[in-house]
């Protein structure tokens, strides 16, 4: 029979006291981590870090260059109860992985908001690419933060495609993507069903994401400055 001292005692006992209450406490941050933050993602110069200088930096925006690393900025007064955090993620196909893991997983309890940011301009040869990026922030995100889709208009609203045009071609999109994933995971055991937005292959619609807002607006960014729809939307979040 093993004796066990007093001293060994407590010494087992302080530090399985210690252990427990690190672990609560790391439970407690994760269920009341504080929504402060706003995430800006698109793909490659759809305009994003032009809306993340114009927000942060009203009287003038900074030139865009491709980037590895997150544009981030702290203390922007959205409205009168509290600050946010902006952070604009680079759009680089290389870093996509980094996104998913980081942002919409490890920080995701941090996330308020997401706003995706679309070349309207562009949007008819990069649909498929817009729809692909779209899906995967929801699935990440697990349907639980609120999306923005921000269309950039650029000031040449007659030849940009309108935000209901994309509105409508990004469902059809995601339609035909969750029939494709559906399809695929037919050849597997199935077990892996998170991975689509819903049971309803092409037939897919937004109300089918349940109690995730999602919401559609524009901004214009040149001879017009125009961050309204942009600017409410975080400021209700």
């Amino acid at each position: 029979m093993v004796t066990i001292s007093p001293e060994t005692a407590y010494t087992i006992a302080s530090f399985l006291f210690v252990f427990i209450c690190l672990a609560a406490w790391k439970i407690f941050k994760k269920f009341t981590a504080k929504r402060d933050t706003i995430l800006i993602v698109g793909l490659p110069e759809s305009g994003k870090t032009q809306l993340f200088s114009r927000l942060v930096r009203k009287d003038n925006g900074i030139e865009s260059y491709g980037s590895i690393k997150e544009n981030i900025f702290s203390g922007i007064a959205l409205n009168q109860s509290q600050e946010s955090k902006i952070v604009d993620y680079p759009g680089a196909l290389r870093l996509r992985t980094r996104l998913f893991d980081t942002w919409l997983t490890t920080e995701r309890s941090s996330l308020k908001g997401i706003c995706l940011v679309v070349d309207a301009l562009t949007y008819q040869k990069k649909a498929r690419d817009i729809a692909e990026i779209v899906y995967d922030i929801i699935v990440y995100s697990k349907k639980s933060v609120p999306i923005f889709i921000a269309c950039n208009e650029q000031n040449d609203k007659g030849i940009c495609k309108s935000a209901e045009v994309i509105f409508n071609g990004i469902q059809n999109d995601l339609g035909l993507i969750n029939k494709s994933r559906q399809a695929s995971l037919e050849t597997t055991d199935g077990e892996d069903k998170v991975d689509l937005l819903s049971e309803n292959g092409e037939s897919f619609k937004w109300a089918d994401l349940g109690g995730l807002f999602v919401s559609f607006g524009k901004f214009e960014i040149g001879e017009t400055l125009n961050l309204t729809e942009v600017t409410d939307w975080m400021s209700v979040l």
